[in-house]
């Protein structure tokens, strides 16, 4: 009797994100304590991605933040412009489904903003990164691997007036978009998976009210 080899067809390693949460304050302080927040299915592969957001209150800058009290790894922070900043950080966290996010700077900010993902099947660290800063239009380029994921943030701050601000992203899809405080200022963030290799994809943010700046963040992720 001959028997056969049995084959088993080849599966490519896929990463996925899930935008799990997002919230802001407004208390003029140096650290912003976020508690409760839903950081997704426990999963023994599971990265928590927190992108923050600042403005306001001085010339103070993102300079970390944690996860029930463990130091999160910072991936790109983009330079601070006139009181706006963001930045986006990782961390590996298998068990739990929520926790507190606390956002670090060097000196008394006006708000605070975090949007959430948690990513499974994701390398251990971010495989490519961009920032770019001072564009009304903040725009830039990242190539994101085959099955890989990609992350991204935006800061925007307006010179006067209040009024509610928005923002609409080309490259990547909105997923979360706020006014987070009292002269408009607006933050928002963005997320998507790619079956296929994106070389320099094209990612932009257009602001519904052209800001006086803006920052933007992003990382891109291949699978494990």
């Amino acid at each position: 009797v001959m028997l056969m080899p049995i084959y088993t067809p080849y599966k490519k390693s896929v990463a996925t994100v899930a935008f799990t949460h997002s919230a802001s304050l407004e208390p003029n302080a140096t650290n912003f304590s976020f508690s409760s927040v839903d950081i997704g299915t426990a999963s023994s592969d599971r990265k928590v991605v927190v992108a923050g957001m600042v403005s306001g209150g001085g010339t103070g800058t993102i300079s970390g933040c944690t996860l029930d009290g463990s130091a999160m790894t910072e991936n790109v922070k983009p330079a601070i412009d006139g009181e706006g900043q963001c930045a986006i950080f990782e961390i590996e966290v298998s068990s739990g489904t929520s926790a507190t996010v606390v956002l670090q700077n060097t000196g008394s900010k006006g708000w605070g903003a975090i949007a959430v993902f948690a990513l499974t099947g994701a390398a251990l660290t971010a495989t490519n990164t961009t920032s770019t800063t001072g564009d009304t239009t903040p725009n830039s380029t990242i190539t994101i691997p085959a099955g890989g994921v990609a992350v991204g943030c935006t800061t925007a701050v307006f010179s006067s007036g209040s009024g509610t601000k928005s923002a609409t992203w080309s490259g990547l899809t909105e997923r979360f978009d706020s006014s987070v405080d009292s002269n408009g200022s607006c933050a928002t963030a963005c997320s998507d998976a790619f079956a296929s290799t994106e070389t320099n994809r094209a990612i932009s943010c257009t602001l519904n009210t052209t800001p006086a700046q803006a920052t933007m963040a992003l990382c891109s992720w291949g699978p494990a």
